[in-house]
């Protein structure tokens, strides 16, 4: 099995990549590679979703090489260890299925009102993003090709990288940020928690957290709300201050 280690050690560099990813999106935005932009903005949105299904699994281990301990019978020991590595190996692979990450960005944002959607237009988007619907575009803003429904080619519909506009690559953009600001003020506050140490010193640190919100000035509605409540609790107007 994977050591806990190496799976924070994973978690961590899959964050440094996503910060990487990040910062080139907002290069090329300002540079009006919108296609492009939007491609990398996902791609960082995918290795914050692997950061926490790699998370995850680091807590369980924790937790199941304590329970592995304390079962006496071998027999049980035996079936439960088999348990154990079918769920790292459904991790291990989860790490190389695209819109699983992508759905686990979402699921994991506190910026993000899609936590728990029941109906109505984010409820479609949630699903969408599972179902394939994000992956898909994100082909769409590298290469020309035909659509693809149901597993078939449609030769009647043509998808290239100019469909994507300033808009769609902002919004991408700017949902990455908002992640990384309300999640980092939250940690920052305690409001929330994590288990990876060399993450959250990083991202909860004040200087990070100006960086990040001097490089692209945009927020969310729901997000901006949750940042002025975060400075409010904290008496530091971090954000703001890099903003104005």
């Amino acid at each position: 099995m994977i050591s806990r280690t190496r799976l924070d050690r994973i978690a961590f560099l899959s964050f440094q990549n996503a910060l990487r990813l990040h910062h080139d999106a907002i290069i090329l935005f300002k540079e009006k590679s919108y296609p492009s932009a939007f491609f990398l903005s996902i791609l960082a949105q995918e290795e914050i979703g692997k950061m926490h299904l790699v998370n995850d699994q680091s807590w369980r281990s924790g937790e199941n090489e304590a329970g592995l301990a304390e079962i006496k019978d071998e027999v049980k020991k035996k079936k439960y260890q088999a348990e154990l590595e079918s769920m790292e190996e459904y991790v291990i692979k989860a790490l190389y299925q695209h819109p699983l990450k992508q759905g686990h960005f979402y699921r994991n944002s506190p910026a993000e009102e899609l936590w728990i959607p029941k109906k109505g237009k984010l409820r479609k988007e949630y699903q969408g993003i599972w179902d394939g619907m994000l992956e898909a575009r994100k082909q769409n803003a590298v290469y020309v090709g035909f659509a693809r429904r149901r597993g078939k080619i449609d030769t009647t519909r043509l998808h290239h990288p100019w469909e994507i506009t300033n808009g769609m690559a902002a919004s991408h953009i700017t949902r990455v940020n908002d992640y990384l600001l309300v999640f980092g003020l939250g940690l920052r506050y305690t409001s929330y928690a994590y288990e990876n140490e060399e993450i959250v010193s990083m991202i909860k640190h004040r200087r990070f957290l100006k960086e990040i919100a001097a490089s692209w000035m945009r927020s969310g509605t729901l997000a901006q709300k949750e940042i002025e409540k975060l400075e409010r609790a904290l008496k530091d107007p971090i954000v703001s201050d890099a903003r104005f």
